[in-house]
């Protein structure tokens, strides 16, 4: 986990404020918006970060010729996040919290969709869990380093894992002891398409297909196939 800690100091330094920087960058495809997210060294979903892509999908709530949104990392692409920086986890994630960021966009009326890529780590795989679904590259690694600090995700990846690969395999990400490449088998389930490249129109395409067809984002939306079998759920715990 060497890595995840190294990221999350290098986040450390990253402005919390956002009062002048800019870390969302809005870009439109197809009547889809995407929302790029970058709040500089360690690609941290920072207070600021989290602030603004709030106020984002506010406006976009309000704007009927949006059908959904792609969350993304940086428009130079290589990273989705890293979760949040690694002084907010000692000391507590100051409002808007990764929770309040985490149930807005779970409960986004319009289909939501992340674009992963690189290491999407303890609060970043929170809230790509979040999102109704999930598009990967194939050099995508998932983990949750929190646990190395002694710490719970804080963003609901401790339902939402469960529910979506079952109780060895969450449990399995939960421990943080290592990140895991997205062919995973283990993972199964966590994404529904994995692209060589193409990342953001895979995402975007997806996110149409969700707002021409609401059954099918419903469907998406209610994943539950983690707990389809009961009794091996519980002999897993």
């Amino acid at each position: 986990m060497a890595l995840g800690l190294a990221l999350g100091l290098a986040a450390y330094r990253v402005s919390q404020g956002g009062s002048l920087a800019k870390f969302i960058r809005l870009d439109q495809q197809d009547n889809v918006a995407i929302l790029h997210m970058n709040s500089g060294a360690g690609h941290a979903l920072t207070q600021g970060l989290r602030r603004q892509l709030l106020a984002q999908l506010q406006q976009i709530a309000d704007r009927p010729d949006i059908l959904g949104v792609v969350l993304a990392g940086p428009a130079t692409g290589g990273v989705f996040s890293t979760g949040l920086a690694l002084g907010e986890l000692e000391t507590g994630a100051q409002a808007p919290t990764l929770m309040t960021l985490c149930n807005r966009v779970a409960g986004f009326t319009k289909p939501v969709v992340a674009a992963l890529q690189g290491p999407v780590l303890g609060g970043g795989l929170d809230l790509a869990l979040a999102a109704h679904g999930r598009v990967a590259l194939q050099n995508t690694h998932v983990g949750c380093h929190n646990s190395t600090l002694g710490l719970l995700p804080l963003g609901g990846a401790t339902q939402r894992l469960p529910a979506l690969l079952g109780a060895k395999a969450a449990l399995t990400l939960l421990r943080g002891e290592e990140l895991f490449p997205i062919r995973h088998p283990m993972l199964d389930g966590l994404v529904e398409e994995i692209v060589n490249d193409g990342l953001e129109r895979a995402a975007v395409a997806l996110v149409r297909l969700w707002s021409d067809h609401p059954d099918l984002h419903q469907t998406a939306r209610n994943r539950r196939q983690g707990f389809r079998d009961g009794a091996r759920f519980q002999a897993e715990i």
